[in-house]
């Protein structure tokens, strides 16, 4: 009989890194027979500290954006008043397996640039098709090889088996066509608590519908 586990907790190794997964960990005890692939599997591990929390952190989520700002409009500045309210209300957040097709974007690719660089980490994640195929989900290891970013996949729980993402929207773009055909592929990301939770999903749904992405 298939059995089913809805919640998986997972104690990872203090010592292990933020950019480390700890998937490995569990392969060789877990056949993957055991998990359903539309399970959400949280990956609970150290404290992870919000880097951009408070000003200090505001001003360091702005310089990393910095070559970014001759490409802004309208909608730009209010993703990244979202996105910086979001961060600076946010002290818990934990890394947690998800399906992928819970996942929605923030925005859309459109950028020359952004389109480009899809492009190119679709290439590089289809060389991995078959694991995925084997393991059904793409984790931080094997985002960090194949699509490195300066952060992870970051999302905010809009209900309980939704997600907005507003870090790796790319990243995400890129995972969905190379998994297409593949049903329930989970995906490591890094889910945020804001203490403004309402307000910050309200903006995300406004930005969405200003991108003429609502549901």
């Amino acid at each position: 009989m298939e059995k089913e586990i809805k919640n998986i907790r997972i104690i990872n190794n203090p010592a292990a890194g933020i950019g480390e997964s700890i998937l490995p960990v569990i392969n060789a005890s877990m056949k993957k027979a055991d998990i359903k692939r539309e399970a959400s599997i949280t990956l609970e591990g150290p404290t992870r500290e919000n880097p951009y929390r408070g000003l200090s952190g505001f001003l360091r989520y702005l310089r990393g954006k910095r070559y970014e700002l001759r490409y802004l409009d309208a909608n730009d500045l209010w993703m990244y008043f979202t996105v910086a309210s979001l961060y600076w209300h946010t002290e818990r957040t934990e890394c947690r397996l998800v399906p992928l097709d819970t996942i929605k974007l923030l925005h859309p690719i459109v950028r020359s640039t952004a389109v480009d660089l899809v492009e190119d980490r679709t290439k590089s994640l289809t060389a991995h098709r078959r694991d995925i195929i084997e393991t059904g989900r793409v984790d931080r290891a094997l985002q960090d090889a194949c699509m490195p970013s300066v952060s992870p996949i970051n999302v905010v729980a809009e209900a309980p088996s939704s997600y907005i993402a507003f870090e790796g929207n790319g990243r995400l773009e890129a995972i969905r066509r190379v998994v297409a055909g593949i049903p329930g592929v989970l995906v490591e990301v890094v889910v945020y608590h804001p203490t403004n939770h309402e307000s910050c999903v309200g903006r995300m749904r406004h930005l969405r519908t200003r991108n003429g992405m609502a549901d």
